[in-house]
């Protein structure tokens, strides 16, 4: 259940009203992401979303619910109003560094490498080890070399694959990538 500080437990229709306040978790733009406050959002267990402030726990990524007790958090629209979320209706917690992990995942796809590359240099700004962002950057300036290469664009692809090298040298079909894009 959620409660709020000294008050009696929040009823199903205050939380509802409680998290539409507070912001759903999903439809930030890439934009909103990159210049926006940086939020967690806690999954609870009858599917509902809580967007709060960084949760401020240990070991992030690796950090495990407890299984008893409560935690309290803010929502992230509210600067004074607090919630006292009981750990067992938690369903999980999705971290913001993951939030932004995705979002430049999606970016790379939609061949969007400058959106990309701001979510994962916000998150590298951050969180320089947070699993999954060197992987996400070697893929990022993997794919945009390969769509400078295709629109003729030979030296930026070249300084592309340049980047990548100092990043990971070791990178699966660098070198390969790099004699095709030089001939």
């Amino acid at each position: 259940m959620v409660n709020q500080p000294g008050a009696a437990r929040v009823s199903s229709l205050c939380l509802a009203a409680c998290c539409a306040w507070a912001g759903a978790a999903s439809g930030q733009t890439a934009d909103e992401l990159i210049d926006g406050p940086p939020f967690d959002t806690i999954v609870l267990e009858n599917g509902t979303d809580l967007r709060v402030r960084p949760l401020d726990v240990p070991r992030r990524k690796a950090f495990r619910k407890p299984t008893t007790g409560d935690i309290v958090v803010k929502p992230i629209a509210s600067l004074d109003h607090s919630l006292r979320v009981e750990w067992d209706a938690v369903a999980r917690v999705r971290w913001f560094e993951d939030v932004l992990l995705s979002a430049s995942q999606e970016a790379i796809d939609a061949d969007d490498f400058d959106a990309a590359y701001l979510l994962l240099r916000r998150l590298e700004a951050n969180q320089p080890r947070w699993p999954g962002l060197a992987p996400g950057f070697e893929r990022l300036l993997r794919e945009e070399a390969l769509a400078r290469f295709r629109a003729g664009e030979t030296a930026h692809s070249l300084a592309l694959l340049g980047a990548l090298y100092d990043r990971a040298p070791r990178s699966r079909g660098l070198s390969g990538a790099v004699d095709a894009v030089g001939e």
